[in-house]
């Protein structure tokens, strides 16, 4: 469907698997009916910046995914609200 928001081509395994030998990153889906609903690489690399927490850890998403069943697109109904969403 042309209309639809581009993935990154929804394989999951494929991306984790590509990515994880990135040492301080970890991955994080929500799970819900059995299924994965949305996926988050963070970095853990990271520290503040700010003068009043400089230095101190920072959790950096570096990706974010919803699963294209939840995705709010004209016409559609998302499976479960509130996935990816600050909504």
């Amino acid at each position: 469907m042309p209309d639809w928001p581009q993935t990154w081509q929804w394989n999951w395994i494929e991306k984790v698997a590509a990515k994880r030998d990135i040492d301080g990153c970890r991955w994080l889906s929500i799970v819900a009916n059995g299924q994965a609903q949305g996926l988050a690489q963070l970095d853990l690399r990271k520290t503040c910046r700010d003068p009043g927490q400089f230095g101190e850890p920072l959790i950096y998403v570096q990706y974010l995914e919803v699963a294209p069943w939840n995705w709010r697109v004209p016409g559609g109904i998302p499976r479960i609200l509130g996935v990816g969403t600050a909504r």
